[in-house]
């Protein structure tokens, strides 16, 4: 379901190897023609309007402790929704969830804390829900978890205000680690991550 004027650039991409080579990217968040059902709930539990983006598979950033503050972020946090192609979802919650089952996709989450001089990793969070027989995998680290990880970062452009842009390079190969706590265990998957992900936008619900 996408219409076939809407065909943005991405800015972002995931790589990764579980069950095949896949490429996967992500995009910039526009809002959709009208709102969907989840925005309509939305507003009718919190009188906050909403708008969802055209497609769900976007990228972006936001700085969850001090969210209105100026200045460079004390915290970052990055999302970023991938799949093959920049899909509109149905408006229906359930169709759209019904839908997302036949999609080939990825989730990303990655927090960094302002260390006094430098931003360090605290939170790498993983997805990958590909078509086939292959299942899930999930990778779930925290803290300390972190060591574990087989990951490097790239060129790396924090932003220099909430207005700004991050740009973002990580590859690596990444075992399995199905929840916060639990052991590393296979299988492992090579993954790279780059893009430059914008500001969350106000009209996002998250």
């Amino acid at each position: 379901m996408t219409s076939p004027d809407y065909a943005p650039a991405p800015v972002a991409f995931l790589l990764h190897d579980f069950g095949g080579e896949h490429a996967l990217c992500s995009y910039a968040p526009e809002p959709s023609g009208k709102a969907r059902q989840g925005d309509r709930i939305h507003a009718g539990l919190y009188g906050i309007a909403t708008r969802s983006p055209m497609t769900p598979y976007i990228c972006v950033w936001r700085d969850p402790d001090k969210p209105l503050d100026s200045g460079r972020p004390d915290a970052i946090f990055l999302a970023c929704v991938f799949g093959t192609a920049p899909w509109q979802p149905p408006d229906s919650l359930v169709d759209q969830a019904t839908a997302r089952q036949s999609r080939d996709e990825g989730v990303v989450r990655m927090s960094w804390q302002w260390m006094g001089d430098h931003y360090r990793l605290s939170r790498f969070e993983f997805e990958i829900n590909p078509l086939g027989p292959d299942g899930s995998f999930r990778s779930v680290n925290f803290g300390d978890e972190l060591a574990e990880l087989d990951l490097a970062e790239g060129e790396m452009r924090f932003p220099a205000d909430r207005t700004d842009s991050f740009a973002f390079y990580l590859s690596g190969q990444i075992r399995q680690r199905r929840n916060r706590g639990l052991p590393m265990q296979q299988p492992a998957v090579r993954v790279s991550l780059s893009g430059i992900a914008p500001p969350i936008p106000p009209w996002v619900m998250y």
